[in-house]
């Protein structure tokens, strides 16, 4: 991961640093910085097969961004602090050429000093399947918020006729085109779905903010999940408002075409 000092500077690749490198999140709620001392309790082997719970001052020397609050690094230079010099939990292995992956993953797990195979892409692999799966779901409420959207705009835009029925009949009585009046229904109903679209996106962010900072943040203290509404989810939202809105008129153009314009007159006056 990219590494930042006590100075805010990047380390350069192949720093390796004397102390813990802890995540932002994690640096953030413990109230440390780089250059700071902190207490950290871990294990401690004894003899063969024990191990003892300790606490061991160790400096911070930097801070990564991984979003996840547990992920600290240590260099196994300081492997002596959990007295395991020599010792391994997990190794890494390429396959030879003509090797592949599964062939690999048996041919370890057949050792019985081996307890698991995994590959290096596995936990992030399995995150963007989660992640996906999110998506996944978000998009089938999207789907129907955007038919709902398109059902209510219908509605909305056949009230109106029916509220205009006077207004268009003078309007069509006096050489008007159906096109012409349609026309003018659909503008007004484009200028309403880009109030309505708008005030829609302010509210939508200062909700997503309120989801993700207030909510998550409780509910999930080990990610460090920032709000953000991308520009093309605005612009896409945008969009799909406003043409719902103003093509909302055009599924009324044949009560418009079938108006009895005389008996709409009668009922004005």
């Amino acid at each position: 991961p990219t590494m930042r000092d006590d100075a805010e500077r990047r380390l350069p690749a192949g720093t390796v640093p004397d102390g813990i490198v802890l995540s932002e999140k994690a640096a953030a709620d413990l109230g440390v910085s780089p250059g700071d001392q902190l207490s950290v309790e871990h294990s401690r082997r004894v003899g063969e097969r024990g191990f003892e719970q300790v606490t061991t001052s160790v400096p911070v020397s930097a801070v990564h961004p991984d979003p996840l609050r547990p992920t600290a690094y240590l260099d196994a230079a300081r492997a002596e602090l959990f007295n395991l010099v020599g010792f391994a939990n997990q190794i890494q292995v390429w396959p030879a050429a003509g090797i592949g992956e599964n062939d690999l993953r048996r041919s370890l797990l057949d050792n019985p000093t081996v307890a698991t195979v995994v590959t290096v892409t596995a936990t992030t692999r399995g995150m963007r399947d989660m992640i996906a799966q999110f998506t996944d779901l978000l998009g089938l409420v999207v789907a129907f918020v955007l038919v709902l959207v398109l059902l209510i705009a219908f509605n909305a835009a056949s009230i109106s006729m029916d509220e205009r029925v006077r207004q268009h009949a003078t309007m069509l009585a006096f050489g008007l085109r159906t096109r012409r009046v349609l026309g003018n229904a659909m503008v007004e109903s484009l200028l309403i779905g880009l109030l309505g679209t708008g005030l829609g996106l302010a509210a939508g962010a200062v909700a997503t903010w309120w989801a993700i900072a207030g909510l998550l943040g409780s509910t999930l203290p080990d990610f460090d999940i920032q709000p953000m509404v991308s520009g093309q989810t605005m612009l896409v939202s945008l969009v799909l408002g406003v043409v719902a809105v103003t093509v909302a008129p055009l599924f009324t153009i044949r009560r418009l075409r079938g108006m009895d314009i005389p008996a709409a007159l009668r009922v004005v006056e």
